[in-house]
Parts: structure tokens; sequence; C-alpha cells
């Protein structure tokens, strides 16, 4: 290797080592403040370039007036130049890869960048990356949007309250019970009806492309099928909407949170306290937070028992899990007693306690995401959090930062034909990657395609390309989190790399 590809590796290598030298515990506050006016924030959603999302019921940032959405710059600064001002409360963030922001929620109007009248959209809509409307996207359900979820082919699925969707002017309603389909212009995908009886809180999609869902629900009647099949609180339908039928864990009652871990195992957070997978004889206790494999059957070794409500989940690239909600203990796998845990916790990847961990809020935690840095962000109705036992409390209204152990992440091109996204510690799990490359120092980015996870670590690679002998890539991850799993995220690395070296 000669001097200049030494270095150009050397500088790979060190730009993209996230993590600082040092950093203050984990779980303790950062001093990040958006001192919020309003009563609570549902959502957070990171975008590649570092800027975060907010999302909920408020009415100011910073001072600044904002309508139940706001921006922050990656300094935590607000962005000024967004401001889609949403008429009521938003309740899911969804980032798509050209930079457009989906929102859902219970508004019936937006009026970004000051605008001067209101433009109808009913509990969903999408915005360019500048806050201004996406005019040609308009799916207008007629109640509320709870999570939104994009597929890597660019289609959106919808959970929520609303039993159906009027696209883009079309002349009449079409019936969509609670969970549905739209394409990339915000058309109806008629091929996709799952048709639930209840509500459905939250989607998550597999990397197989198939879909969970949680909810209120207790019955799916897919794609005109003649009768219903019972599915208590949880279920997965197949890219087609139709039901998966060997997946059936039957929660006691509602699950709010639906999570995918990298070894294809999901956690289920929710307001139940049993679970009784695929038909087996009885129940088996789980209190509002259980992990079953990937065949729905219940994964025995881990029981964190919450003692009340767990509305988010999000998991770590080393496993580690953070659970927010309600509870105000954990008790897990057969503990002799209960552990103080106040809204906010995390669990080791077998179910145990992290002991180190104890942000210690005052109030819900509607919402846990991860930064690409590791940074926790939460956001609810809290406003106070004291820390691993810090001597008083300080003051965060909905919205506050954590810090995390150290995250590392590293893009490498180990030959012409492949690259590898080699990804450790506290950073956020991905639920799925795209490779690009640019042969001009990232003026033009040309797709190379999805990745593929590496086992069931949280690593991704793509193979059989032909890479050029000296070229940036461009890796970028969907992160989850937000009210039941409902938002989602991107993160991104860039790497001027020499395939080989």
């Amino acid at each position: 290797m000669n001097l200049r590809s030494a270095l150009l590796a050397l500088a790979a290598f060190l730009s993209l080592l996230t993590a600082p030298s040092a950093r203050a515990a984990a779980g303790d506050l950062d001093p990040l403040n958006l001192n919020i006016t309003g009563s609570v924030v549902f959502a957070t959603a990171v975008q590649p370039d570092g800027k975060t999302i907010i999302a909920g019921q408020f009415t100011q940032v910073l001072g600044v007036a904002r309508s139940n959405i706001a921006r922050l710059n990656a300094d935590g600064t607000l962005d000024t130049t967004f401001d889609p001002k949403a008429n009521s409360d938003v309740l899911s963030v969804a980032v798509q890869a050209d930079g457009k922001v989906l929102l859902g929620g219970f508004f019936s109007s937006l009026q970004p960048n000051g605008a001067a009248s209101a433009t109808p959209r009913n509990n969903i809509a999408r915005v360019n990356a500048d806050g201004t409307l996406d005019p040609g996207f308009d799916p207008k359900a007629n109640s509320v949007v709870s999570s939104v979820a994009v597929q890597a082919d660019g289609k959106v699925l919808l959970g929520g309250f609303f039993t159906s969707l009027q696209p883009n002017g079309a002349a009449s309603a079409t019936t969509r019970n609670y969970i549905a389909r739209v394409n990339a212009d915000g058309t109806l995908d008629p091929g996709f009806d799952p048709n639930a009886n209840s509500f459905v809180w939250s989607v998550a999609v597999q990397a197989d492309g198939k879909v969970l869902l949680g909810g209120r629900f207790t019955s799916l009647q897919p794609n005109g099928a003649a009768s219903a099949t019972p599915r208590n609180y949880i279920a997965r339908v197949n890219a087609d909407g139709t039901l998966d039928p060997g997946f059936d864990p039957k929660a006691g009652d509602a699950v709010y949170s639906v999570a995918v871990q990298a070894d294809g195992k999901v956690l289920l957070g929710g307001l139940f306290n049993s679970l009784q997978p695929n038909g087996a004889a009885s129940t088996t206790p789980r209190n509002r937070i259980a992990r079953v494999n990937a065949d729905g059957t219940l994964d025995t070794t881990f029981d964190p028992k919450a003692n009340s409500d767990v509305l988010s989940v999000a998991v770590q690239a080393d496993g580690k899990v953070l659970l927010g909600g309600t509870f105000i203990s954990l008790q897990p796998n057969g503990a002799a007693s209960a552990t103080p845990r106040n809204k906010i916790a995390r669990v080791n990847a077998d179910g145990t306690l992290d002991p180190g961990f104890d942000p210690n809020a005052n109030n819900t935690v509607w919402s846990v995401a991860v930064q690409a840095d590791g940074k926790v962000l939460l956001a609810g109705e809290f406003t106070s959090l004291q820390p691993n036992g810090a001597a008083s409390a300080t003051p965060r209204n909905y919205f506050a930062r954590l810090n995390n152990d150290a995250a590392t992440q590293v893009l490498t091109a180990p030959n012409t034909a492949q690259v590898l996204w080699s990804r450790s510690g506290a950073g956020p799990e991905l639920s799925a990657t795209t490779f690009e490359q640019s042969t001009n120092g990232g003026t033009i980015w040309t797709a190379l395609g999805s990745g593929t996870r590496v086992g069931s670590t949280a690593n991704w690679q793509l193979t059989g390309l032909s890479l050029p002998s000296t070229v940036s890539i461009r890796a970028r991850g969907r992160t989850s989190g937000g009210f039941g799993n409902g938002s989602s995220g991107l993160i991104e690395q860039v790497a001027v790399l020499q395939p080989g070296f």
C-alpha cells in the first residue's frame, strides 16, 4: 500500500468512529434543553444529516412558535426554515430517503412556512425537506393515523383508527379498516387490505417484506377473505396483505409497540399481562413486555416484567433494549424483588436489568429513539429527569437527550465486489439499509442496492459489485422509535474507500 492509500484508509476509519474519547455516564442528561411549551411530545425521528424532527402537541420550541412539529439542527438549535404547522397533534413521523417527511396524527390541515392560508390534510401528509407541503400526496384518512412505516420500495404503510381513505381527490372513499398501504404518490395500493377489526397502533416491516401489526384488534379478514381469522392484538401479514398463518403470539391485551431484533426475534410492548403463542395449551405470564421468536413462539429466557404499560421500544446495535412508558419498576427474569425504574429503563439482551442506566423521568415517556452516535432521545409528558442517583431533578419539558455508551460504525470495501458496514455498541439497530456510490466526490450518488444483514449481527453488506479503485460510498439505515414504534428515521455514513485496502 502506498502512502496516499494508507492515509486515505486511515482517514476513512477515523472519520467513521462515532464514539468520542470521553463521555458522561449512560443515562445522564445531555445539556440540550428545548424548553418546549405545550403538553406532550409523541415522536422523534433522526435525519441522515443529523437533524432531528420532534412531533406532538406543543406551541413553542426554544421560545419560537411551532405548531406540533419542529426540526432541530444537529447542534440542537431550532431549524428556522422548517415549519409545517399542523393544526392538531402529530403522532408519528417518517423520514424518506429523498428527504421528504411523512406525518401522521389527527390534524386536518397544514400551513407551512408562513403560507397565507392552511391546506386541508386529513390525518396524513407529506412535506418536502424544507417543510413545504408536497401537493401530490394526500391519502386523506377519515380518522387518526398513529403509525407510518416506509417500505424498501417506497410504499407507505399506515396504521391507526381510520376506516377509509380517499386519496388524491378520488371521487369516493375506499374502505380500509385500521391498516392500509399507499403508493409513493399517495394513491391506494388496491392489493393490500389486512382488514383489522379494531385499532392498529404499531406497524413494523421485516427484512423479508412481511409486516407486523400490533394494536387493539382481535381478528383480521385480509383481502376479501370469506371469514375473519382470530388474532389477539398482534399479527403478521405477508407482503401482499394475506395472513401469515404460522405466527400467532396471542397477547392478553393491547400491543402498543413492535420492534424487530437483528436475530429476527420480535419485541412486544403494551398493556398485556400474558401471551399464549401458536395454540399453546395455556397462557404464560408476561407483564407489558415480551419477546417472541421469529415463528411466534415465546422466548422463555426474556421476561423484564414491567409493572405498567410499555409504550415504546428501541433496540441498540449491541442488543440492549430501551423501554419507555408508564411503569415505575421492573422485576426481570424471576428476580426476588422489583427494582424502581421510572418511565424509562434499559435491559440487557437476556432481559436482565442494566443497573447503570436510570434516567428517572417524572412522567410518561411516550417515545424512545437512538441517534447514530448512541445518544438516546426521549419524548413524552415528563417535565424533569433525575438520572442515575443525582441529588436533584433537572427540568426538561417533554423532550430530553441522554448520553449513552460508545457507538461505533465503520464502512469498508474488503474488495471491489463488496461493501461492509460494521456496527457495534449503543448505536441504533437498523431494519433496512441501502448503499450508494459516487465517483465525483459526492456530487452525484448512484444506487448500488439494498444491503443484507451479516448473519444475526448488527453488520450489513452488499456483494456482487464492481467498484472502481477509489470511490465514495454512502450507507444509509432505517431506525425505529416513537410512540408505538410508529416513527422512523435514517442515519448515514460516507467514506472515501480504496477497495481491498
